[in-house]
């Protein structure tokens, strides 16, 4: 075979056992100028790269002419090539080879140079070598003739080194030598025996140390624990005493809270019926045909004055019932969307009065039946659809919506206010809860309706929330839980009493 690099010889079995995969590697030689060639380059432009005569000999073209070799005169060298250390260099100076070699701790540098003295081709010997005790294994040093180590640490070092000829017969006996690097102090075993001895006493004042503090910190919690101990049973005591003083402040206080509804209820009795009174005579004078326009309009105020008093002390009453838990729900079968189209027409004239439109979307009768309460329900949908006039600008709608929504019926109550904020939406549904919105006609806000219209529903089963984000209106929901045919009570849809 011919190449760049001149011209290889391999034997044809280790071919054949390459192929089989028998073998990982081919040996071979190489011939070159060392041996006869004139150059090595045997790269030509065409084919073929070589011819065979007729008497065997083999030609190969090369750039400076043609190289003509004859294998039956081309014995393979059986015999390995010898092996010697020319020289040691530690740093600049050559170390003798006789006798023990130490060098000085760290030798930076370490050169070992090493050779084959053969006539046969001796550029083509190719050298092996390895430092025991820092090489893991054999480096292929090809045929370069020295080995350089840097920086080795302290220790016993026996340096080999081998080669083979061109053939490839290895002469593995080779030639080898030993050396050792001094250690610093700090690396001697005399140092580490010093640092171990010098650890094992520091321990053992450490743990002295340690056990005489434990001994007094011991002590110490003692102490502690006992102070300690001492404050717990005063600190107990006091509690005991405050706990006695905070139950017979809580006692105190119920009390003055039973007595201060039982004030509110009587006072908002005591108001109800004259409100009740003036709101009656209101209404005769009204419709008194012989009265003058001036003084119906008085009356007229009167009336509404007398009304917003009259619903303020109903809330009133019925957030004290609500306080004590005391309010009964009187349950029948009712129809939402006639109690919804009831609120919305009886709220109708106070929308007319502010320029506004009730707009009623109400689900077919018969469809949106519940079993409820409906004097409380009313008042429930009736403060919703209340506060939405109340809080939206003149000339505005409020939609009123009741809907089927497979096991609820659902009543939305939508204006076009300013809308909630944030802050609106934590306190919602709390008693005496101030919303940011004001009422856009002048009227009054006791801050109950909403916390009433919770409590209702709830008492129903139901749920009540508000969507709405600020500056775009508000839609309040109510949702009850729908009748099944099997559940009990008396069917009357229809049923919507005026009182």
């Amino acid at each position: 075979m011919s190449c760049n690099k001149g011209i290889f010889r391999s034997y044809k079995s280790d071919l054949i056992a390459f192929m089989s995969g028998s073998v990982s590697r081919i040996g071979c030689s190489s011939y070159g100028t060392t041996d006869g060639m004139v150059s090595n380059e045997c790269n030509g432009r065409r084919q073929p790269s070589g011819w065979k005569a007729s008497d065997g000999t083999l030609w190969f073209p090369t750039i400076k002419g043609v190289a003509a070799v004859d294998p039956s005169s081309m014995r393979p060298n059986e015999m390995p090539p010898p092996v010697v250390i020319e020289y040691f260099m530690a740093g600049d100076d050559i170390q003798r080879r006789s006798g023990e070699i130490r060098l000085p701790p760290r030798s930076r540098r370490i050169e070992i140079r090493y050779a084959a003295p053969t006539f046969l081709a001796p550029a083509a010997v190719q050298f092996r070598y390895r430092l025991e005790g820092f090489d893991p294994g054999w480096f292929e040093a090809g045929n370069r003739h020295s080995a350089v180590y840097t920086n080795l640490p302290a220790g016993e070092y026996l340096f080999r080194v081998i080669a083979a000829n061109r053939d490839g017969v290895w002469n593995m006996e080779g030639a080898s030598l030993a050396f050792s690097i001094r250690p610093y102090f700090y690396e001697s075993a005399v140092f580490y025996g010093i640092v171990a001895g010098v650890l094992l006493l520091t321990a053992f004042l450490i743990f002295r140390y340690r056990e005489r503090r434990s001994s007094a910190r011991e002590a110490e919690l003692v102490a502690i624990v006992d102070e300690r101990t001492r404050t717990l049973i005063e600190e107990k005591e006091r509690s005991e005493q405050a706990s006695v003083d905070a139950t017979r402040q809580r006692e105190l206080a119920e009390e003055a809270n039973k007595v201060k509804s039982q004030l509110l209820n009587v006072a908002a009795h005591d108001l109800k019926r004259p409100l009740i009174s003036i709101k009656g005579f209101a209404d005769i004078l009204q419709h008194d045909a012989e009265a003058s326009p001036s003084s119906k309009d008085i009356v007229a105020m009167i009336h509404q004055l007398s009304a917003n008093m009259l619903h303020s002390v109903n809330r009133l009453l019925d957030s004290a019932t609500l306080e004590r838990d005391a309010l009964v729900l009187y349950r029948q079968l009712i129809d939402m969307s006639r109690l919804a189209e009831f609120v919305g027409e009886s709220q109708r004239p106070q929308a007319e009065a502010k320029q506004q439109t009730i707009d009623l979307n109400l689900e077919p009768f018969g469809r949106a039946l519940v079993n409820a309460d409906e004097a409380r329900l009313r008042d429930a949908i009736d403060n919703l659809v209340s506060n939405a006039i109340k809080f939206s600008p003149r000339g505005s709608t409020v939609r009123l919506t009741v809907q089927r929504r497979f096991d609820v019926v659902r009543c939305e109550v939508s204006d076009q206010g300013p809308g909630l904020t944030e802050d609106d939406h934590k306190q919602l549904f709390q008693r005496f809860s101030r919303l940011t919105a004001r009422p856009t006609g002048g009227e009054t806000s006791t801050g109950f309706g909403l916390w009433i219209v919770k409590q209702i529903v709830d008492l129903h089963g139901g749920r009540v929330w508000a969507e709405s984000s600020q500056g775009s209106g508000s839609t309040f929901v109510i949702e009850i839980p729908a009748y099944e045919e099997h559940f009990p009570g008396p069917r009357n849809p229809g049923a919507i009493s005026s009182d």
